[in-house]
């Protein structure tokens, strides 16, 4: 029986950036694409990029929203939309059931511990934990997929055989956002570690974009 390759074909990542109008997670290869719906797209990342006060800005994602257009459920609607999708991919287009594991966890979190950390604190703090974000947040790798690879072929102790890899992505990539505090890396023998907690650190550097999550968490929450 022939394979209906048109049901089967591989739906791109990338086509999810046009809809959240931002590259989420510095894929450089977007910059080389030539079609005509990709023009207008291009044309507002180029600009951004030459703008580099706007391209290093720090978005403070706690920070109280206040939408512009308030009266308008439409609108409001489809930038829920956008802040859920986005929030996703920023951490490699996670499903909604694996949010949502997270989502619980968080709330439980506080309800148990009397203290000043919101949900969307605790929700960051466990996406952070994550062995393939911490990697990418050393900019050892250029995504997620990439390093979810080294991990599923026994890599991620990083032996000499990816070394030429590891300094590919360490070139090329634009060390933003930069480095968390909370991660201590040396560059030269590729290694990591965790010298504070991620509840005690801005988190903020790790996002290029501003991010509601309050809405984020009332998408998700049940």
């Amino acid at each position: 029986m022939a394979l209906n390759k048109k049901n089967s074909r591989y739906k791109l990542l990338l086509k999810d950036f046009l809809r959240v109008r931002g590259t989420i997670q510095n894929r450089d290869k977007i910059l080389k694409f030539k079609k005509s719906k990709w023009k207008t797209f291009l044309f507002h990342l180029n600009q951004r990029y030459k703008k580099t006060n706007l391209f290093y800005r720090v978005f403070d994602q706690e920070a109280y929203y206040i939408p512009k257009f308030t009266s308008l459920f439409k609108r409001k609607f489809k930038q829920n939309l956008q802040n859920k999708k986005k929030f996703s991919l920023y951490y490699g287009g996670l499903a909604n059931k694996v949010i949502n594991k997270y989502m619980d966890s968080s709330i439980r979190k506080v309800s148990k511990v009397s203290n000043l950390h919101t949900v969307p604190s605790y929700l960051i703090e466990s996406l952070e934990s994550r062995l393939d974000v911490t990697i990418l947040r050393t900019h050892f790798v250029l995504s997620i997929r990439s390093e979810q690879k080294l991990i599923t072929h026994g890599h991620v102790f990083f032996s000499k055989k990816v070394h030429p890899l590891l300094v590919s992505s360490v070139s090329r990539s634009r060390l933003w956002p930069l480095p968390p505090k909370y991660i201590q890396i040396n560059y030269r023998i590729f290694q990591f570690i965790i010298v504070d907690s991620i509840l005690c650190t801005n988190v903020s550097m790790n996002f290029d974009q501003f991010l509601n999550l309050t809405s984020v968490v009332k998408n998700y929450k049940k």
